[in-house]
């Protein structure tokens, strides 16, 4: 499975490749053959050590010379570069849900990096006052309140107890302390966090018990390919394309099953149609959602403020998968609420974005902060290049295949980086583009970035 979710990898690669060594030069906006990177002989180059990652032209020989480190070298092909993606967040650090240390709660407008100034995230994933992270190295990190391998606050990065080095992918949940699941390169399934409605899978509903180390759900799986995490219940998709939920609010149908006789399931429960085309899970505030191979999206569950899009407002929850109102058959992104607010955005194969759901604080993004929306609506820009998505509890933060990082919504503790609401996409505040993926939490926002060294500039 790829650990890496980012849209903007891919495309930075192959202008990487496809360069000269005087391209990319000037690709990269550093180099130019009169700029201050450029030296009269080979003699006169820098310390190659402490200029890792750069070209600079020498100027004796007409050429660029690339640092690896030990020695000045004329190799610059892909292989000689290293994606540096770094960690930073802002907003409300409750519980030192940001990383960076500091303690008591803090806000912060402007982006602070996590305390361990770690360069090889991949994985970020945020709800309450809880954070989840894998590095590329395949091993899970989590801070906040309640951290994997203890009870308490911590403000810093901590690795889950049994050091694994094979998670692939994590969603982390709100509501009190929350759960998270993570799942692991052999396709196993994991859970932590609280279990009082049996959202973590285990065939038993924990009162007043929190989990905090990794536990196996019950059918030992080796096929989970994505989770999702709502208000009080989980989800999951398998690699066969079949859609499982378990956990609570199921009196208002988020399981699927056509039934809302019993209240909450603490195993895995197939959806009633048992389609076998299913390829993303998504969940909210008892609600969830999942899109289909042929790019249909639908949803179950509680429809308070249209939260599942069929065109009705406030109409009689679904405990059954129901189509969305235009039944497009191009979406590809998807990201609900987790808790509180009932909202959904996703992303189409053309790069628009779409909302519907509740729009108190702005969330859809339409140019107007109230109301709701039963049915998707683009987002007011009506851009083409969005690639990824996300919803937090009352804002949205967002990516542009440039590279660019956006947020709507409640403008509460700096979480989008400005003093009022936002009822359409605004860019964060240093208009970097390097983005590649990112979070949005309570009232908190966390994004990785990525420096491509010898291409954007050196660490």
């Amino acid at each position: 499975m790829p650990i890496s979710n980012s849209c903007i990898q891919a495309n930075a690669n192959a202008l990487i490749g496809a360069a000269t060594t005087r391209q990319l030069a000037q690709v990269s906006g550093l180099l130019t053959e009169n700029s201050t990177y450029s030296v009269a002989c080979i003699a006169a180059l820098p310390s190659a050590s402490d200029n890792q990652g750069r070209l600079i032209y020498v100027t004796d020989i007409s050429a660029y010379r690339y640092s690896d480190g030990d020695s000045w070298s004329n190799c610059y092909d892909t292989t000689c570069r290293v994606a540096l993606r770094q960690l930073f967040g802002w907003g409300w650090d409750a519980c030192g849900n940001l990383g960076n240390g500091i303690c008591p709660s803090y806000a912060w407008s402007s982006e602070v990096r996590e305390q361990c100034s770690a360069t090889n995230w991949c994985l970020i994933t945020n709800a309450s006052c809880v954070t989840s992270a894998i590095k590329t190295d395949g091993t899970l990190w989590r801070w906040g309140r309640y951290v994997p391998n203890g009870s308490g606050m911590s403000a810093s990065p901590i690795q889950e107890q049994n050091s694994s080095t094979n998670w692939c992918f994590a969603r982390q949940g709100g509501g009190g302390n929350g759960h998270a699941h993570g799942i692991k390169t052999d396709g196993t399934m994991w859970g932590w966090g609280y279990n009082d409605d049996g959202q973590l899978a285990t065939n038993l509903v924990n009162l007043y018990t929190t989990c905090t180390t990794p536990v196996q759900e019950i059918t030992s799986s080796t096929n989970w390919i994505n989770t999702a995490i709502g208000s009080n219940h989980s989800a999951g998709v398998k690699s066969d394309g079949t859609f499982w939920s378990w956990g609570g609010d199921n009196s208002a149908g988020v399981l699927g099953i056509n039934s809302t006789a019993i209240s909450k399931y603490s195993s895995p429960v197939q959806e009633i149609t048992s389609s076998t085309n299913w390829c993303y899970a998504s969940a909210g505030n008892a609600f969830t959602s999942g899109l289909k191979t042929d790019g249909t999206l639908w949803s179950m569950g509680i429809h308070l403020y249209g939260t599942l899009g069929t065109g009705c407002a406030n109409s009689v929850s679904a405990s059954s998968p129901t189509q969305e109102f235009c039944s497009a058959t191009n979406w590809s992104k998807l990201s609900s609420s987790g808790s509180g607010t009932n909202n959904q955005s996703a992303i189409k194969t053309d790069g628009t974005l779409w909302n519907w759901g509740n729009n108190t604080y702005g969330m859809l993004a339409i140019g107007s902060g109230s109301g709701s929306v039963c049915s998707a609506k683009q987002e007011f820009c009506s851009a083409t290049n969005w690639c990824f998505t996300d919803v937090g509890k009352k804002h949205t933060a967002a990516i542009k295949t440039d590279g660019s990082l956006w947020m709507w919504g409640e403008a509460q503790y700096g979480n989008i980086q400005r003093a009022s609401n936002a009822c359409t996409p605004i860019q964060e505040q240093n208009l970097g583009t390097s983005w590649c993926t990112a979070t949005a939490g309570l009232s908190s926002t966390l994004a990785i970035k990525q420096i491509i060294k010898g291409f954007n500039t050196p660490s």
